[in-house]
Order: structure tokens, then sequence, then C-alpha cells
């Protein structure tokens, strides 16, 4: 994961097996421990790199953003958490993902 060049959005990387045509990559991340979740789709993309391509795997993107995700963090937790987040590095974020393809996960 990292930054845009313009620090407002958290791009991630998934690759995933090959293993059918149609594929469903799914986000979800909280910044408060899982009491809230918010789920985006990860799109396909198309630049894989040869060592990918070669073990059959495609690539995914999905983007976070930061802005948003500052704002959720403090809709969330209220005013008690606010002096301690000044920066948008100090919010926590944990993630997992979803792949689902020919019915399965």
């Amino acid at each position: 994961m990292f930054m845009n060049p313009l620090n407002t959005e958290l791009i991630g990387q998934i690759c995933g097996k090959n293993l059918a045509y149609e594929k469903l990559i799914t986000i979800k991340y909280t910044i408060n421990n899982w009491n809230s979740i918010i789920n985006i789709n990860a799109n396909y993309y198309n630049d894989i790199p040869r060592i990918l391509r070669k073990a059959n795997y495609d690539r995914f993107v999905f983007k976070i953003n930061l802005i948003n995700l500052f704002y959720e963090f403090i809709k969330s937790n209220g005013n008690q958490n606010l002096k301690k987040i000044n920066k948008i590095e100090n919010v926590p974020l944990q993630l997992c993902v979803r792949y689902f393809t020919n019915g399965q996960e």
C-alpha cells in the first residue's frame, strides 16, 4: 500500500489467482476495530508484471480516500480522540480482502 502523489488516497494492490474469468475482489476496512465497516471493490488492473502473469495471477487495485477516512474516524470516535489524531497517519486502519469467483470465496 502507498499514498498517491497528492497524499489524498491510500492505494493498495491485490494479486489473485486467475481461477475464472469473472472475479470480485472486495476490501473491507474499519477505523474503529470492526464496530463499523466500509466495503469497496478493487478494480482489475491489466498491467501485470511478468512474474505474476507466468504464475497465472491477476492484479487488482483499490483506493481509499484519506479525507473521507479521517472524517469517518472523527464521526465514529467523537471529539475525545481528536487531540491525539492530528495526522492521517495516526488513524488506525484495519482491512481484509474477500476474493469471490465461481460461486466461492
